[in-house]
């Protein structure tokens, strides 16, 4: 496959066509999903995360379980819905009156105010992340049309979709972040801190892109990113019943969302669940004695990744090529949190514009490498089964194959 001139726009095109067959062809597969007896994600779990957000947002209080609610997110994360979830206000309440059950929110997350809030809620939030990144990116005619496409239709952001989750915010954030963090202009540069300070306080692990500003010495910024990621996270509480005795509630919250989910998932690309897998923790049933080995290899697989990390963001720096590094770095977020779901990957939308940006520096081979790996995350049709997609092996090889091209990197100074 040898590419010739103007190879940005012929990958913009071929992943705008994979983009497009990926969602087309989605009905197809779902219909042999469940042909064959299992469930697809377009009968299963559709728009549940947002059904449960709205039901936070108009509970009295979502943290200490006496309304029947137990939340492991902060404030933000509910309120960041509110011109939406008002649309479906109606319905959450009457669900809020009735049985709270993991049923009866299947069936509120199957209404059709749910659905249009949270195709909504989607809509915009995509819309946001398509006209940064091609404004910022100065991304303009056929490419822009291209872009447009190719970001409604990346897989991971399209699973966001499907479950109605609120990480397409953090993902805008983190991209405003990533984009501005070092910009000349003092305004977006502020703004980027702020940016940082939303992302981490609706999903709190983006506080490892911080390494970003320790990568150039910026330390004073650093300390107001972590100023507003902590005013962002915590004032909130006033407006929720009790307000900062909350608190211990999330915590503990938090604690038993990790446990209930320490089992072998194919949607989940963290190292916890990797552990799982090589240990055989929870992989069908729990053996004896393997949660202190999946404990081990989870926590030198995390230890080990973040030494990575921290090694290639003060040693192995290189301006020329950003992607790799950005798949490296967001690959904390991706692999270092307890449970870590295929939505999560939507943030690699980034370092996909990088590359398409960067892409006459790289070798052919490297290329249709990036472009393989890319095409297939925009192929969403492939994840239509309700309990595995590609995505996480996907992100997994990217990954992986960004470490190597780093290294390389100073193989080839020397």
């Amino acid at each position: 496959m040898k590419l010739s001139k103007e190879k940005d726009i012929r990958i913009m095109r071929l992943l705008t066509v994979m983009g497009v067959l990926g969602v087309l062809f989605l009905p197809l597969t779902i219909w042999i999903v469940r042909s064959l007896g299992k469930p697809a994600l377009i009968y299963e779990h559709t728009f549940s995360d947002f059904a449960e957000t709205a039901s936070f947002l108009f509970s009295k209080n979502p943290y200490s379980g006496e309304y029947g609610l137990i939340s492991s997110y902060g404030p933000i994360a509910f309120f960041v819905i509110v011109p939406f979830a008002f649309i479906a206000k109606g319905r959450v309440i009457d669900y809020l009156n009735g049985d709270v059950t993991n049923a009866a929110l299947g069936t509120l997350s199957q209404t059709l105010e749910v659905r249009i809030a949270a195709i909504l809620f989607f809509i915009f939030w995509a819309t946001a992340i398509f006209l940064f990144l091609a404004f910022t990116q100065k991304i303009k005619g056929i490419r822009m049309l291209y872009l447009g496409i190719i970001t409604f239709t990346f897989g991971p952001i399209i699973h966001s979709l499907f479950r109605g989750n609120t990480i397409i915010v953090s993902t805008f954030f983190s991209l405003v972040f990533f984009v501005w963090h070092d910009n000349e202009n003092k305004v977006k540069k502020e703004l980027a801190l702020i940016s940082l300070g939303f992302a981490v306080a609706l999903k709190i692990f983006p506080a490892l892109f911080g390494l970003l500003l320790l990568r150039k010495r910026m330390v004073f910024p650093l300390i107001r990113a972590a100023v507003y990621s902590l005013l962002i996270f915590f004032v909130p509480f006033i407006f929720i019943d009790k307000g900062f005795s909350n608190i211990p509630y999330l915590l503990n919250n938090m604690s038993n969302f990790i446990d209930i989910n320490d089992r072998f998932s194919f949607i989940d690309m963290s190292f916890s669940n990797l552990a799982n897998l090589l240990t055989w923790h929870n992989v069908i049933v729990c053996y004896p004695g393997t949660a202190i080995a999946q404990s081990i290899v989870r926590w030198v697989l995390t230890f080990s990744y973040l030494g990575f990390v921290v090694f290639v963001t003060f040693f192995k720096k290189n301006e020329e090529k950003k992607m790799p590094y950005y798949v490296v770095l967001i690959g904390a977020f991706l692999f270092i949190p307890d449970v870590s779901y295929s939505y999560n990957a939507g943030v690699l939308i980034l370092p996909l514009i990088f590359f398409l940006k960067e892409v006459d520096k790289y070798s052919e081979e490297d290329t249709v490498f990036y472009v393989v790996i890319f095409t297939l995350l925009m192929f969403y049709c492939l994840n239509s089964y309700v309990g595995f997609t590609i995505i996480p092996l996907l992100s997994i090889i990217l990954t992986v194959k960004a470490s190597v091209d780093i290294m390389k990197v100073k193989r080839e100074a020397k």
